[in-house]
């Protein structure tokens, strides 16, 4: 079985970190379940990123090597090159995303 690498970009990472104060603020115990969710999601694109939908027009981010996977309501948004998974966004799924960089 192939491994990829797998790395959170800077804006994924701060996407986490406001989720998680988000939700922190109602619910302490579920904002730290979200967190160790959410990395256990993204780490398991080390094996089989491509089970990921790819990334359709809606988003404008013009590679055709991203992707989409979902946790609850939330999607997280990465691009597959060769051997890597480079996690660029953590979003959630109502979120109006055509004017969201993805770097």
């Amino acid at each position: 079985m192939i491994k990829y690498g797998v790395f959170i970009s800077r804006p994924a990472n701060n996407d986490i970190r406001e989720i998680v104060n988000h939700i922190r603020l109602d619910k302490p115990k579920a904002a730290t379940n979200f967190k160790k969710q959410i990395l256990s999601k993204i780490k398991s694109l080390q094996y089989f990123p491509l089970r990921g939908k790819k990334v359709t027009d809606k988003f404008y981010w013009g590679s055709e090597n991203d992707y989409e996977v979902f946790l609850g309501e939330y999607l997280i948004v990465y691009r597959v090159i060769e051997k890597t998974v480079s996690v660029n966004r953590v979003l959630h799924g109502r979120m109006e995303t055509k004017d969201i960089s993805l770097l």
